[in-house]
C-alpha cells in the first residue's frame, strides 16, 4: 500500500469478516499460526508498522503516538476502520494507542502480553541491554522457537531483519523503555469491546499487568496461557487463536 509518506506492507489471507493484526516489536514474524487460525473464518490483514519489515519510517516519526497515527492512516485508506485490531506485544502499545486517540477506528481489542503501561509489579526488560538475538530469544522462549521462526520468516538475513527491528524501536519507545505513562489516563474513557491474553512464563512484560490493562479497558475478559511466552502466539497458538476467536465470534455476529 502506497502512503503519501512511504508504502506499507501488508498481508491478507482468508475470507469472512474483517480484522486487522499489528505484530511484534521483533518485526512481522511468528503470525502465521495465529493468521491461520483467524483466517479460517475471517478476513486477516496483517499489517508491517512503519519502521518493520519493508514498511518505511518518515524520518520525522519519533514517538508511539506518532507511529499509532500513521497506522490509523494506513486503517482508513485500507477501509478498516472500525475493523478489530489484535495487537501483539508492541502492536498491541500501537493498538492501544490508536484506540485512545482515535476510538472509532477500532472495533474491538484484542491485546496479547502487550507493551504500553508501566507495570505497577516489576519491569518491561529493555531490551538494549542484550544483543537483538539473545532478545529476541528470551522473547519467544527460547534459542529454538526463535531459529524455526526466523528461517520461515525473516528471509535470507535474519540479523539485518531484527537490526531494523530494533532500530525502529530505538527511534520511537526508547525512553521510557516499553510504555507510554500517559496510556493509562488516555484510556480512561474508552470502552470498547475487549481482550487481554497473557503468558505465564512471560520473561519481558510481567504477567501481573494483565490486571492493568484489563482495569483500563473496563473488561473482564482476560485469558492466562500456562506456560506462554512473551510471545505467547508462537509458544501457545491454539489457545491465543481460541481465545481470540471465542471473542471476535460475537462481534462478527453483531456486525
Amino acid at each position: 500500500m502506497e502512503m503519501s509518506w512511504g508504502h506499507v506492507a501488508a498481508q491478507c489471507a482468508g475470507d469472512g469478516p474483517p480484522v486487522v493484526v499489528l505484530h511484534r516489536d521483533l518485526g512481522p514474524v511468528g503470525t502465521d499460526a495465529l493468521v491461520a487460525s483467524l483466517a479460517s473464518r475471517r478476513r486477516v490483514h496483517t499489517i508491517t508498522l512503519p519502521g518493520f519489515g519493508a514498511s518505511d519510517l518518515p524520518p520525522w516519526v519519533r514517538s508511539v503516538a506518532h507511529l499509532a497515527s500513521l497506522t490509523g492512516h494506513v486503517l482508513d485508506a485500507a477501509g478498516l476502520a472500525g475493523a478489530p485490531v489484535v495487537g501483539l506485544g508492541f502492536g498491541g502499545w500501537v493498538a492501544a494507542t490508536i484506540a485512545a486517540t482515535a476510538p472509532a477506528r477500532v472495533g474491538a481489542l484484542a491485546l496479547v502480553s502487550p507493551m504500553g503501561l508501566k507495570p505497577a509489579e516489576g519491569e518491561i526488560v529493555d531490551q538494549f541491554l542484550f544483543s537483538a538475538r539473545g532478545y529476541a530469544a528470551s522473547a519467544v522462549g527460547g534459542a529454538e522457537w526463535l531459529g524455526d521462526m526466523l528461517v520461515g520468516e525473516a528471509g535470507a538475513d535474519p540479523d539485518a531483519f531484527l537490526d531494523r527491528s530494533r532500530e525502529a524501536v530505538t527511534r520511537v519507545a526508547w525512553k521510557p523503555i516499553g510504555h507510554d505513562p500517559a496510556l493509562g489516563g488516555l484510556l480512561a474513557e474508552v470502552r470498547i469491546p475487549s481482550l487481554v491474553v497473557w503468558g505465564t512464563d512471560d520473561r519481558i512484560v510481567p504477567s501481573a499487568t494483565a490486571r492493568q490493562w484489563a482495569t483500563c479497558l473496563g473488561t473482564d475478559r482476560v485469558v492466562t496461557v500456562d506456560g506462554g511466552a512473551h510471545h505467547v502466539e508462537v509458544t501457545h497458538p491454539d489457545a491465543v487463536g481460541a481465545a481470540v476467536a471465542s471473542f471476535l465470534d460475537p462481534i462478527d455476529a453483531g456486525a
